[in-house]
C-alpha cells in the first residue's frame, strides 16, 4: 500500500453503547448502610432521572424477596436517601398515590449545602482582608528599612529595595 493511500485510510470505530455510570459515592462509604442497602440504592442511581421504579419490579429482578427489598429501602430512608412522600386528591382528603425519591447524598447534608449557599457573602471578604492586612502588619515585614508594602484598591504589593 502507498503512502498516499495510507494516508486516506478510513477507520471505524464499533463500540457498545454506554453502559456506564456516575454517581456520587458518599453513601458508599456510609458506615450506617449495610451492603443491601448500598447495592439497591446503587441500582435505583444507575437509572435514568425520570425513571419510575416499581417495588414490585425490584423484588422481581433480583435474588432477595419482597422483605429484603423492602428492608433495604427502609434503612435508606432512616439514613436520609430515600424519601418517600403522599400525594393527595384535589380535596386533600385522600392518598392516590406515593411518590419516592432517592438521593445520592442524605438529605440533610443536601438542606445543610442549601443554608451555606443562602449566606449573606459579603462580610467573608472584609474579614479576609482583615486578616491579610494584619499579617503585613504584625511581622518583620514592616520593621525592615529595605522593605515598603503598598496597598492600592484591596491588593497588596511587597517592594524590595536593593
Amino acid at each position: 500500500m502507498s503512502e498516499d493511500k495510507k494516508l486516506n485510510e478510513v477507520i471505524r470505530v464499533k463500540k457498545r453503547p454506554s453502559n456506564f455510570v456516575m454517581m456520587d459515592k458518599t453513601f458508599l462509604e456510609d458506615d450506617r448502610l449495610s451492603y443491601k442497602a448500598k447495592g439497591l440504592l446503587a441500582y435505583l442511581l444507575s437509572k435514568p432521572d425520570d425513571w419510575k421504579v416499581i417495588v414490585g419490579n425490584l423484588v422481581n429482578s433480583s435474588k432477595d424477596g419482597k422483605a429484603s427489598v423492602y428492608a433495604g429501602l427502609k434503612e435508606l430512608k432512616e439514613c436520609g436517601y430515600y424519601e418517600k412522600v403522599p400525594v393527595r386528591n384535589e380535596q386533600g382528603t385522600r392518598i392516590i398515590r406515593w411518590e419516592s425519591t432517592v438521593y445520592e447524598v442524605p438529605i440533610s447534608l443536601l438542606t445543610d449545602f442549601q443554608e451555606v449557599d443562602n449566606q449573606d457573602k459579603g462580610n467573608l471578604y472584609q474579614e479576609n482582608r482583615e486578616r491579610n492586612n494584619n499579617y503585613y502588619t504584625n511581622n518583620n515585614i514592616t520593621n525592615n528599612h529595605n522593605t515598603s508594602l503598598s496597598i492600592n484598591d484591596g491588593t497588596s504589593q511587597l517592594n524590595k529595595n536593593a
